[in-house]
């Protein structure tokens, strides 16, 4: 153990943390491992469970019906991988250590593949999407996963907090050596009153308004956190005509 070691033991063994503050991180990790748990236990299961039927009947299957089986497994086990990437990237964010996976991408394809797979989901919610990605877009480097899972929480809050048939313009623009994207909704149902009072820092305290802890998604403090690694900001806002504005930007010389 060198001197510096010996120093910071010796500071932890003269500070040590009241009871009060441990029992609250104990809590806290525990609330944490237990909704972590509970994400997880319906896709495992649910891949579980159509194993066995697969494996206890595998002889009178049809082509069609292992086909559709076999894609309710894949599935399944797509959402598990996602609660775990979700969990791998806040833990990282928490302190701070989170390397970025830079690859050279046009941001507005990840843009439209989220699109896509939350079509069912706006299709459900009568949702009106109008897109406008800029013609002058260039390739630049981005962590792609992190970027997804990004993308896939800002369009989680919008599904969560605008009503049924909801008009969302979504633009991607260049200005000022960054790409910014702007999700429009002209209506926030469960928020609208709160924005103007809305800081990001006190996230935590505006956790029950805008249910920013999003179990199965990022929540906007690793938002946040995340666009300033890529060099740009997260900013929620509402505009003149009183519509939620969203804007996630991120550098073009990262």
């Amino acid at each position: 153990m060198n001197f510096e070691d010996k120093q910071n033991k010796n500071q932890l063994d003269c500070n040590p943390l009241p009871v009060d503050a441990i029992l609250d991180l104990k809590k806290a990790k525990s609330q944490y491992i237990g909704q972590l748990v509970h994400n997880l236990k319906n896709p495992v299961g649910s891949a579980l469970s159509f194993s066995d039927m697969i494996l206890e009947d595998l002889e009178s299957y049809s082509p069609d019906k292992l086909k559709r089986h076999l894609n309710i497994i894949k599935s399944s086990c797509e959402a598990a991988l996602h609660q775990l990437d979700i969990l791998l990237i806040e833990s990282r964010i928490e302190i701070k250590t989170l390397d970025l996976n830079l690859q050279e991408t046009l941001f507005s394809d990840l843009i439209k593949t989220c699109l896509e797979t939350n079509e069912k989901h706006f299709f459900k919610n009568n949702f009106t999407i109008e897109q406008n990605f800029s013609k002058d877009e260039f390739k630049i480097k981005l962590d792609r996963s992190v970027i997804k899972h990004t993308l896939h929480g800002l369009i989680q809050f919008l599904l969560l907090h605008s009503g049924n048939n909801s008009t969302l313009k979504i633009d991607l623009n260049l200005a000022d050596n960054l790409l910014l994207l702007s999700f429009e909704s002209n209506q926030c149902n469960n928020c609208d009153e709160k924005i103007e009072c809305f800081k990001l820092e006190d996230s935590e305290e505006n956790n029950e308004i805008f249910n920013l802890h999003q179990e199965k998604y990022l929540n906007f403090k690793a938002i946040s956190f995340i666009a300033q690694k890529h060099k740009g900001y997260f900013t929620l806002t509402k505009n003149k005509s009183h519509s939620l504005v969203l804007t996630f930007a991120i550098a073009t010389n990262l």
